[in-house]
């Protein structure tokens, strides 16, 4: 588990769904009354009893001898299978349910997202993954939202990141400020989808809402890198407006360091290609003070580009 997942609040739908196992029960038991055929009886008498295994073994005779199984039935079995972890049956009993009783299709996604928490707290997010997709199948129109943050987190670690950011992108959206963390992880996310325009407006967003005081090293370092990568990619694109607000944001963090010559020298270019070269001039003499030596190919460019400015060379 990531430093960031293990250190992030308790959400709440967890607790609200922490009698998981005991409403399952209750569910079943209170079928349990209803007369029925002889397999469903002995079913329901062995579930009342506890026995569980023979308690199915009843219903899937009961299944396989009638032609039109009760709903009833059709729920119980669906229920355990899921109790057991068998997806498989559970989805295809409780979509036989859902066909044969069109009122029960929330009740069935109800149940999907009961699992879902459970196995989510239990440490299993792939059977949780796939309950939450049967449930979004039976109802379309439900808000997962507070569970899309589990999926977000399980993508994260993967990894999937594309999966991760589209996950917290619909948490974010349908249950905003669940987890505020969750806006950190989808910018790193972002960033290491090579999406930096997208990655640096989701940091600074979460360093606004970020408790007071100064933004970490680490934060600022991810707010300068996302910042210069944006730059880059405006210049290459003509973009030079987009291209000097996003430097501005390199050189206010002064992350990161090691490509601070690199970013002045890119102010340089900017500036010098909108018309301004006392600006240029000025930053490319900030990278002969910043170059590493004299030597370096960075400090023989600058110089290079000064002389362009001095005599009036091409852009």
């Amino acid at each position: 588990m990531s430093r960031a997942a293990a250190a992030r609040p308790a959400r709440g739908w967890r607790a609200a769904l922490a009698a998981a196992p005991t409403l399952v029960w209750i569910a079943l038991a209170g079928a349990c009354a209803e007369p029925a055929e002889d397999h469903l009886s002995k079913g329901n008498r062995f579930l009342a009893d506890g026995k569980t295994d023979d308690a199915v073994a009843e219903f899937r005779v009961a299944l396989r001898d009638s032609g039109q199984p009760p709903p009833e039935l059709l729920w119980k079995l669906g229920l355990l299978s899921l109790d057991a972890k068998n997806l498989t049956d559970g989805r295809s009993e409780l979509s036989r349910l859902v066909q044969r009783d069109p009122s029960s299709r929330e009740r069935v996604a109800a149940a999907y997202l009961l699992f879902a928490a459970r196995w989510f707290k239990a440490g299993d997010p792939f059977s949780a993954i796939q309950a939450l997709e049967a449930a979004r199948a039976v109802d379309p129109g439900r808000n997962l939202g507070p569970f899309y943050y589990e999926m977000g987190d399980y993508y994260f670690e993967l990894p999937d990141y594309e999966r991760a950011a589209q996950s917290y992108l619909l948490a974010l959206a349908l249950s905003p400020g669940v987890d505020p963390d969750a806006i950190y992880r989808l910018a790193l996310a972002q960033e290491r989808l090579g999406r930096w325009p997208q990655a640096l407006k989701q940091f600074r967003a979460y360093a606004a809402a970020a408790p007071a005081g100064a933004p970490t090293r680490e934060l600022r370092y991810h707010l300068g890198e996302s910042a210069f990568r944006s730059a880059e990619t405006a210049f290459l694109a003509h973009r030079y407006g987009e291209a000097l607000d996003f430097l501005r944001g390199v050189l206010e963090t002064g992350q990161p360091e090691n490509r601070l010559d690199d970013a002045y020298y890119l102010l340089g270019e900017v500036r010098y290609r909108s018309g301004d070269a006392a600006g240029a001039e000025a930053a490319f003499e900030k990278v002969l003070e910043l170059a590493p030596s004299s030597s370096s190919r960075l400090y023989g460019e600058a110089e290079r580009r000064l002389l362009d400015i001095r005599i009036g060379g091409p852009t």
